[in-house]
């Protein structure tokens, strides 16, 4: 999509079609995009591709396209308004192991032309459901991975592991801009299962320690887990709020 407002798709399923390299959705320079109740099934990542996600939140630009074509307009805008709700993304199993994992359900991992158009806002990741996805471990990647975004709300999602080991974050949010100031990074009601990441739960930081986000609220969480020791958010800013999040021992929920 380039450029596209007022999509729907409601009910769909997408069994194992992302292939390594690429996504099942690339939104670029569009707006007012929903995707619900939808099952998302499969990822056939390879070492080099797993930051690839199935919904991809993009700019407008040719880089960002999976189909470049020579009418089309690239001008660098970027995708908002996004809604992408009461979706599954699931592995596919052989017997009772996994054959392909989850794809990584959100994200985005690049911003062109320092953001001159502006940047991706206003994303919507509410009351889905992940299991399983493939467990990302490079330096800098997440499951659910934003390099660039302003108003994420991300609430009422299930997040779980139940054949896979961690990741190294499983949120991770970043700036890579040395002078733009990101803001609204709301994470509420959400519960974790058994993801157990190697460093932390949720991580939002910026490449320039002066100009960290704003408006961080981590609020009505649910962890359960077996981690004895383990960080749950990392920020680079004391204008973060965490509160009322809850961690249980996975062995009695």
């Amino acid at each position: 999509m380039n450029h596209a407002q007022n999509i729907r798709f409601d009910g769909c399923t997408f069994n194992n079609v992302e292939n390594s390299g690429g996504h099942v959705f690339d939104i670029d320079g569009s707006h007012d995009i929903n995707i619900k109740n939808s099952t998302f099934l499969g990822f056939n990542s390879q070492a080099n591709t797993d930051y690839k996600e199935a919904i991809q939140i993009d700019y407008s630009n040719k880089k960002a396209m999976t189909y470049v074509f020579n009418k089309d307009k690239y001008d660098d805008l970027p995708s908002y308004d996004i809604y992408v709700l009461n979706n599954r993304f699931l592995p596919i199993l052989k017997g009772k192991k996994i054959k392909y994992y989850a794809p990584n359900p959100i994200g985005e991992h690049i911003i062109y032309d320092d953001a001159k158009a502006g940047i991706i806002h206003d994303v919507h990741f509410n009351n889905n459901q992940v299991l399983d996805s493939k467990p990302r471990r490079n330096l800098g990647t997440g499951t659910i991975n934003f390099e660039g975004v302003s108003n994420l709300y991300m609430f009422g999602n299930v997040f779980e592991n139940q054949g896979v080991a961690g990741p190294l974050n499983y949120v991770r949010v970043y700036n890579p801009l040395s002078k733009y100031k990101m803001q609204g990074i709301y994470i509420y009601g959400n519960r974790f299962i058994n993801v157990d990441p190697i460093k932390r739960y949720i991580v939002v930081e910026s490449v320039q320690h002066g100009i960290p986000f704003s408006n961080i609220a981590v609020v009505n969480n649910r962890i359960v887990t077996t981690q004895q020791k383990f960080t749950f958010l990392d920020t680079g800013t004391t204008q973060a709020i965490e509160k009322n999040n809850e961690f249980t021992d996975i062995v009695s929920r």
